[in-house]
């Protein structure tokens, strides 16, 4: 069970005079609406791959059944939100590597069951690491360092909770991530392939 979480902070606007309330805290059930459509848009293909659906529209209700769902790597009991204007303006979801194997077990569970193979699930993170499975921030809130704060609260917990070593997967060709996370100060440790794309794993030691 994680620590409960909840940070307010607060911005002006750009002529320097409203604030503005931006709020770091553990995501609900009832953020489903917010958070899975920013969920779908992170992970991209790894979601067919997870669910074993063809179409977004059954890919995404098989998302929302886990992420309402305790106990399995999509559940709103590992993600993180960001709330600006009273709403999900961005998310994050994390976990450590050293559950990964239990968490997938629900997700291989139902594919086999339905008669699907389960060998395309597998797993992203180290044992040893506390791992970012995907983040991501609403179009309408980019190019506003929420990604930034998001990171910054990815390895404050993992200090809180003692841990120290960060890890996360950037797609070969997305180079604007890849700098971000090097100033951050991750950095490339190995290659993996997930749902047919090609990851680099970038860690950093807290």
């Amino acid at each position: 069970m994680r620590s409960s979480c909840r940070h307010v902070m607060m911005e002006l606007d750009k002529n320097g005079k409203k604030e503005r309330r931006i709020v770091l805290r553990n995501a609900r059930k009832e953020d489903a609406a917010g958070v899975l459509p920013l969920m779908m848009d992170a992970i991209g293909d790894i979601a067919y791959s997870l669910t074993g659906e063809e179409s977004p529209g059954e890919a995404m209700a098989v998302l929302e059944e886990f992420y309402c769902r305790e106990g399995n790597r999509l559940s709103y009991e590992n993600v993180t939100v960001l709330e600006k204007e009273g709403r999900v303006a961005a998310f994050m979801l994390a976990y450590h590597g050293s559950r990964a194997e239990v968490l997938d077990r629900p997700l291989k569970a139902r594919l086999e069951a339905s008669g699907k193979s389960a060998a395309a699930i597998v797993c992203e993170a180290g044992s040893d690491e506390y791992y970012l499975d995907s983040l991501a921030v609403h179009p309408d809130f980019r190019g506003q360092g929420l990604g930034t704060l998001l990171l910054e609260e990815f390895g404050r917990l993992a200090a809180q909770a003692g841990w120290g070593k960060l890890s996360l997967l950037v797609e070969e060709h997305n180079g604007g991530a890849r700098k971000l996370y090097e100033r951050l100060g991750y950095a490339p440790q190995d290659a993996l392939m997930v749902a047919g794309h090609r990851y680099d794993r970038m860690v950093k030691q807290v």
